[in-house]
């Protein structure tokens, strides 16, 4: 890509042999030294030596691009071979890791139970127990559950899936409905909190949810009086099932435990890791709180193969780290 900017780079010099000498024309060159091209204003080297700059950094971005690309083709062929296998034994403890168990696929393509996966991080140099290749930054580990599959629909239901359009608001919105689907055909008396960082996302979600006929509240922008006429709405009437909250509103001494689901809608951002794991904890707490008399049940959604995936790894990545560093200095205090 660098080559390819300099090869676009145009010098403009005075035209030879003609009538017209003090008129500058551009003229091609393949490889351009910017420093060389005398007739170049200062502010015109300037921009040259930036987009050169620029291009560069761009050329290598792309690359990164690719090895990312890779190693999620890679990793779904991974997980296409798990899911294909009847048993899936863990190679160092050599027992059988059930499908309702988790289980850890390290980067280079490994599988191990999670007991022995934690036995590895926790070693002085993290490495791959069958092919000693390092466990060290974020997405070295991925962790997940092969749930069994759900159970059929009732043929009212598929056909309620069926004719649904979904296609307009995109695979997210329609698992998220058919995720609360599921759980108030397994629980009529479920309430659930659909929780975003972002008015425009949850707006979205309101008239998706509202179109597919699922009784929904919304807990975004309006005054004190619309909002109290929201959370009355929902903690009272049955047919309400879902509540849509926004961390763009202030949520802080919200109590709805009228909810027994908390659902995290997408990794939250923040200037910080600590501060974004703040924010979703701030949805958690409307649910889990003193006065709440049901088991609530909190779900986080990431969609695979996007930035939300990698954000997951990550923050699982330093969960474990901190543990660790956390266990380290307790085991320290004990043996001083």
């Amino acid at each position: 890509m660098g080559a390819d900017a300099h090869e676009r780079l145009v010098r403009y010099i005075a035209a030879p042999d003609s009538d017209e000498a003090d008129m500058e024309i551009p003229v091609e060159v393949p490889h351009v030294d910017v420093s060389r091209v005398k007739n170049l204003t200062v502010d015109a080297k300037t921009t040259a030596r930036k987009l050169v700059t620029a291009c560069t950094d761009f050329a290598d971005v792309r690359g990164q691009l690719r090895t990312v690309a890779a190693q999620h083709r890679f990793m779904a062929t991974v997980l296409s071979a798990i899911a294909e296998a009847e048993d899936q034994a863990c190679p160092v403890c050599m027992e059988d890791i059930a499908r309702t168990d988790p289980l850890v696929i390290t980067r280079c393509g490994h599988v191990f139970c999670d007991a022995c996966t934690q036995t590895m991080l926790g070693q002085p140099r993290r490495l791959c127990a069958m092919c000693r290749g390092e466990l060290d930054g974020a997405g070295a580990t991925t962790r997940l559950i092969l749930q069994p599959a759900d159970e059929p629909m009732k043929e009212s239901d598929e056909e309620e899936d069926e004719d649904a359009d979904y296609a307009i608001y995109g695979s997210k919105i329609k698992a998220l409905v058919q995720f609360v689907r599921r759980v108030v055909r397994a629980d009529p008396t479920a309430k659930l909190i659909l929780f975003s960082q972002f008015h425009r996302l949850t707006a979205l979600m309101a008239h998706a949810f509202t179109e597919f006929g699922i009784g929904n509240v919304k807990l975004m922008g309006g005054n004190v009086i619309s909002k109290r006429r929201a959370v009355t709405l929902f903690r009272n009437d049955p047919d309400m099932k879902v509540l849509f909250l926004s961390a763009e509103d202030s949520v802080s001494g919200l109590q709805l435990t009228e909810a027994n689901h908390v659902v995290i809608v997408h990794p939250f951002l923040g200037a910080s890791e600590a501060m974004a794991r703040a924010y979703e904890m701030q949805g958690c707490a409307r649910a889990v709180r003193a006065g709440q008399e049901r088991e609530v049940t909190i779900t986080r959604f990431v969609t695979r193969g996007t930035i939300e995936e990698e954000l997951t790894a990550r923050r699982s990545d330093l969960q474990r780290a901190n543990e660790g560093e956390q266990g380290q200095v307790e085991g320290d205090a004990v043996e001083n």
